[in-house]
């Protein structure tokens, strides 16, 4: 198969990211709340926002990161396997993100701070985690992917405080945000390659 140029497979990438976190979305808010709801009756409000954090991030993450797997498979390496890793890192951070908010929410009104950065974090570790030994870019690609959750953080804050907060929009704001920051990665990775083996 011929390879995209560099600026296709960016805009490819953002594309495919928007509309594949925007169609999980979709589904993944009412689950969430529903499964969570059932959790907490059962286990807690620690329990329920663990759990509803898991299902709406992994579940939006889940749609991004298969979109991206179909855009890149046969031109960025391990495409797989960095689309397994961002669904487990979505997975195990949201449910740090929320149920850290919720666990520390009395602790001089850090609970929020504390349970976003904590989720970021361990979303980013995991993604390194399960990279570094398959690609020498591992550590920049889960920088970016905690940069673009960062900037997802401000960019969902200013749709909301515009009223809007249909999840459609919110999954492309997602995606659109989260794929641009580390589709600029992967294009680098991909650039960098040709040169490498041409000063081989």
């Amino acid at each position: 198969m011929m390879k995209q140029s560099p600026r296709r497979l960016w805009w490819r990438w953002v594309g495919a990211s928007a509309l594949g976190a925007a169609g999980f979305a979709f589904a993944a808010r009412p689950i969430s709340l529903a499964v969570g709801g059932a959790t907490g009756e059962a286990l807690g409000a620690v329990a329920a926002e663990s759990v509803t954090g898991a299902l709406v991030l992994g579940g939006v993450m889940l749609g991004m990161a298969t979109a991206q797997w179909l855009v890149g498979r046969h031109q960025v390496p391990n495409s797989a396997r960095l689309a397994i890793a961002n669904v487990v890192g979505a997975v195990t951070g949201g449910a740090v993100m929320l149920g850290g908010w919720s666990a520390l929410s009395g602790v001089l009104g850090a609970g929020v701070a504390l349970g976003v950065a904590g989720g970021r974090a361990t979303a980013g570790a995991l993604q390194w985690r399960i990279l570094n030994r398959r690609l020498s870019w591992a550590r920049r690609w889960a920088a970016s992917s905690v940069a673009g959750l960062l900037l997802v953080g401000a960019s969902l804050g200013v749709l909301g405080a515009a009223g809007g907060e249909a999840e459609l929009l919110f999954g492309a704001t997602f995606g659109a945000v989260c794929g641009a920051v580390t589709g600029r990665e992967v294009v680098r990775a991909m650039t960098a390659q040709p040169a490498a083996h041409a000063a081989s």
